[in-house]
């Protein structure tokens, strides 16, 4: 038989939360995106995608539009970060 059941992967996706859209600097390091990521508690999602964007949970929960607005200016504000935007 087939072992391979697509259905219980599906069962682990969740998409809650709320997310953003980022694309580093070109010179950015693994080991400085990681660190930006720990540091302000954010979850790589997916990516990069063909664009150079990665998507981001910033919050396991749904956030205030306020709250986001402040995360993505934090994030604005790091050095190897250039562009972010709200998914």
């Amino acid at each position: 038989g087939n072992l391979f059941n697509p259905a219980s992967l599906n069962e682990q996706v969740t998409t809650d939360g709320s997310y953003a859209v980022v694309r580093f600097a070109p010179q950015a390091t693994f080991g400085e995106i990681t660190k930006l990521l720990e540091n302000h508690k954010i979850t790589l999602v997916d990516g990069p995608k063909a664009d150079g964007l990665y998507e981001v949970r910033l919050a396991v929960t749904s956030l205030p539009k306020e709250e986001v607005a402040k995360v993505l200016k934090r994030l604005q504000d790091e050095s190897n970060v250039r562009l972010v935007l709200p998914k």
